[in-house]
């Protein structure tokens, strides 16, 4: 008789999991009226390869259905985003009204990981010991390193971030932005304050493309600001810092000057995501800050000759 009841929840719980994992995700994407063609949903599932569906856009709407292993990221993609609507997926049925022009501001609705983050945001407000508490205490979440690519590592040391991403383990390990992280960390650790500035090409005023090795004095110090033309702030750090130490040269990047702009390779290469961005480096061409600002450049220079 035990044995049979014993058989009997096995049932229940085989059919409990399985009808789980059947009843799978739906997501309902509302679209503004102007969109037509089809939207692409694409899942990076715990550490599979992306897989695409796509979806006919009918009376406003685009609707994807299937299962994902667990919490995954996803993206939704349409040729007039303005960039792709990133969120998390679940088996749960989700809702996502799209903000063409701002992406990043459509909500999202069902999905508990959006919600988690949301109310992490919200309740952290800027503070980063409070995101890495976070991570501290969800080391195995799909979430943490998302949280670390996104928000802690633009703003950390290196050292604080490498102490964040050795935490990370189980789950957190086979997700896209883990992967990410890793190839960020690789980036960032050659980038690091006292390393040498890897060589790169870019387009000067003139169109020419230049190696900076080129165009560096070997006896000053050096601030790169990337810039745009089109940029006004970027203009007025150049202003500043010109002609206000004996010991700079400053080297403006343009990046509107390259074809490819945003996806110059040197942007991705240096972790440059804003402008005016700006680089100090000593006369051999070490890293003596990164994301100086412009206020900031007379003591850290200072700074790095005491130390010397």
């Amino acid at each position: 008789m035990p044995g049979r009841r014993l058989k009997l929840l096995l049932i229940v719980l085989l059919w409990a999991m399985g009808a789980v994992q059947a009843q799978g995700f739906h997501v309902r994407a509302s679209l503004p009226a102007s969109l037509r063609g089809s939207v692409s949903l694409i899942i990076y599932d715990n550490g599979l390869r992306p897989r695409t569906l796509k979806a006919r856009i009918d009376n406003r709407m685009a609707e994807f259905s299937g299962t994902v292993a667990g919490e995954a990221y996803a993206e939704l993609r349409h040729a007039d985003f303005a960039t792709p609507v990133a969120f998390f997926i679940e088996n749960a049925d989700i809702n996502i009204t799209v903000n063409a022009g701002n992406p990043d501001a459509s909500p999202i609705t069902g999905s508990r990981s959006n919600s988690r983050i949301r109310y992490l945001l919200e309740q952290c407000d800027g503070d980063m010991q409070c995101l890495v508490e976070f991570v501290e205490e969800n080391h195995a979440s799909v979430l943490s390193p998302y949280i670390i690519a996104r928000y802690l590592s633009p703003n950390m040391e290196f050292d604080d971030v490498a102490s964040l991403y050795e935490l990370l383990d189980s789950g957190a390990t086979r997700t896209y932005h883990y992967k990410l992280l890793t190839d960020r960390m690789e980036r960032l650790r050659v980038l690091s304050t006292g390393s040498k500035l890897p060589d790169f090409a870019f387009v000067d005023s003139d169109g020419t493309t230049r190696k900076l090795t080129e165009v560096m004095s070997d006896s000053l110090c050096h601030a790169l600001l990337f810039g745009a033309t089109w940029c006004e702030q970027c203009t007025a750090a150049r202003n500043s810092l010109e002609g206000q130490f004996d010991n700079l040269q400053v080297i403006t990047i343009e990046i509107d000057r390259d074809k490819k702009q945003w996806d110059a390779p040197y942007m991705e290469q240096l972790e440059i995501d804003h402008i005016p961005y700006i680089i100090l480096l000593d006369p051999e061409g070490r890293i003596i800050a990164r994301d100086a600002r412009v206020w900031e450049v007379g003591r850290i220079l200072q700074n790095a000759i005491k130390e010397k």
